[in-house]
Protein backbone atom coordinates (compact mmCIF):
# COMPACT_ATOMS: atom_id res chain seq x y z
CA UNK A 1 0.00 0.00 0.00
CA UNK A 2 0.99 3.54 -0.69
CA UNK A 3 2.58 5.62 1.94
CA UNK A 4 1.83 9.51 2.17
CA UNK A 5 4.70 11.60 3.62
CA UNK A 6 1.76 14.50 4.29
CA UNK A 7 -1.93 13.84 5.61
CA UNK A 8 -4.47 16.59 4.26
CA UNK A 9 -7.75 16.06 6.54
CA UNK A 10 -11.42 17.77 7.02
CA UNK A 11 -13.16 15.31 8.16
CA UNK A 12 -17.08 15.75 8.84
CA UNK A 13 -17.25 17.20 12.24
CA UNK A 14 -20.99 16.32 14.08
CA UNK A 15 -22.27 19.55 15.76
CA UNK A 16 -24.42 17.41 18.04
CA UNK A 17 -23.63 18.86 21.70
CA UNK A 18 -26.42 19.66 24.26
CA UNK A 19 -25.39 23.13 24.49
CA UNK A 20 -24.67 23.57 20.64
CA UNK A 21 -28.08 22.18 19.94
CA UNK A 22 -29.79 24.05 22.81
CA UNK A 23 -28.39 27.69 21.77
CA UNK A 24 -28.67 26.93 17.91
CA UNK A 25 -30.22 23.51 17.12
CA UNK A 26 -31.65 24.69 13.39
CA UNK A 27 -28.44 26.13 12.25
CA UNK A 28 -26.52 22.94 13.27
CA UNK A 29 -28.46 20.00 12.13
CA UNK A 30 -29.21 21.64 8.85
CA UNK A 31 -25.40 21.11 8.11
CA UNK A 32 -26.60 17.23 7.52
CA UNK A 33 -28.56 18.52 4.83
CA UNK A 34 -25.39 19.28 3.10
CA UNK A 35 -22.65 16.71 3.92
CA UNK A 36 -23.17 13.50 5.75
CA UNK A 37 -21.22 14.09 9.74
CA UNK A 38 -19.65 11.94 11.47
CA UNK A 39 -19.33 11.12 15.26
CA UNK A 40 -15.58 11.77 16.35
CA UNK A 41 -15.24 8.13 17.18
CA UNK A 42 -15.51 7.24 13.83
CA UNK A 43 -13.37 10.29 12.64
CA UNK A 44 -11.12 8.23 15.27
CA UNK A 45 -11.43 4.66 13.69
CA UNK A 46 -10.28 5.87 10.20
CA UNK A 47 -7.14 3.96 9.66
CA UNK A 48 -4.76 6.67 8.88
CA UNK A 49 -1.99 5.10 10.36
CA UNK A 50 -1.92 2.35 7.49
CA UNK A 51 -0.92 5.18 4.68
CA UNK A 52 1.39 7.53 6.92
CA UNK A 53 4.47 6.85 6.12
CA UNK A 54 7.38 6.73 9.35
CA UNK A 55 8.13 10.77 8.22
CA UNK A 56 4.52 11.71 7.93
CA UNK A 57 3.28 15.64 9.23
CA UNK A 58 -0.54 15.41 9.03
CA UNK A 59 -2.85 18.98 7.99
CA UNK A 60 -6.43 18.65 10.37
CA UNK A 61 -8.88 21.26 9.31
CA UNK A 62 -11.07 22.00 12.38
CA UNK A 63 -14.02 24.44 13.99
CA UNK A 64 -12.91 25.80 17.47
CA UNK A 65 -15.84 24.04 18.72
CA UNK A 66 -13.84 20.61 17.94
CA UNK A 67 -9.89 21.43 19.52
CA UNK A 68 -10.28 18.88 21.60
CA UNK A 69 -11.64 16.08 19.99
CA UNK A 70 -9.21 17.26 16.61
CA UNK A 71 -6.21 16.61 18.90
CA UNK A 72 -7.82 13.36 20.48
CA UNK A 73 -8.15 12.38 16.62
CA UNK A 74 -4.47 13.44 16.34
CA UNK A 75 -2.96 11.66 19.15
CA UNK A 76 -5.33 8.45 17.99
CA UNK A 77 -4.04 8.47 14.37
CA UNK A 78 -0.78 7.92 15.45
CA UNK A 79 0.38 11.87 15.38
CA UNK A 80 1.05 14.46 17.86
CA UNK A 81 -0.01 18.39 17.91
CA UNK A 82 2.45 20.78 17.14
CA UNK A 83 0.66 23.64 16.58
CA UNK A 84 -2.08 25.92 14.21
CA UNK A 85 -0.55 25.28 10.58
CA UNK A 86 -3.44 28.20 9.16
CA UNK A 87 -6.90 29.83 10.03
CA UNK A 88 -8.94 30.01 6.99
CA UNK A 89 -10.84 33.59 7.32
CA UNK A 90 -14.10 32.97 5.68
CA UNK A 91 -15.30 35.51 3.14
CA UNK A 92 -18.94 36.00 1.16
CA UNK A 93 -19.02 35.86 -2.53
CA UNK A 94 -18.41 40.00 -2.30
CA UNK A 95 -15.63 39.90 -0.62
CA UNK A 96 -16.78 40.59 3.47
CA UNK A 97 -16.21 38.87 6.01
CA UNK A 98 -18.54 36.00 6.75
CA UNK A 99 -19.53 35.98 10.14
CA UNK A 100 -21.67 33.26 11.10
CA UNK A 101 -23.32 33.34 14.91
CA UNK A 102 -22.16 30.31 16.63
CA UNK A 103 -23.49 28.80 20.19
CA UNK A 104 -21.22 31.24 21.74
CA UNK A 105 -19.89 33.80 19.69
CA UNK A 106 -19.90 34.86 15.79
CA UNK A 107 -17.89 32.70 13.69
CA UNK A 108 -16.02 33.33 10.85
CA UNK A 109 -12.58 31.16 10.44
CA UNK A 110 -12.09 27.21 10.45
CA UNK A 111 -8.35 26.16 12.03
CA UNK A 112 -5.92 23.55 10.71
CA UNK A 113 -4.18 22.01 12.92
CA UNK A 114 -0.60 20.43 12.38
Amino acid sequence: MKKYQIIYADPPWSFSSNELQKYNGERFTSINKHYQTQHKNWIKNLNIKEISDNDCALFLWTTDAHIKEAIEVIESWGFQYVTIAFVWEKKTKNGKTVANLGAWTMKNYEICLL
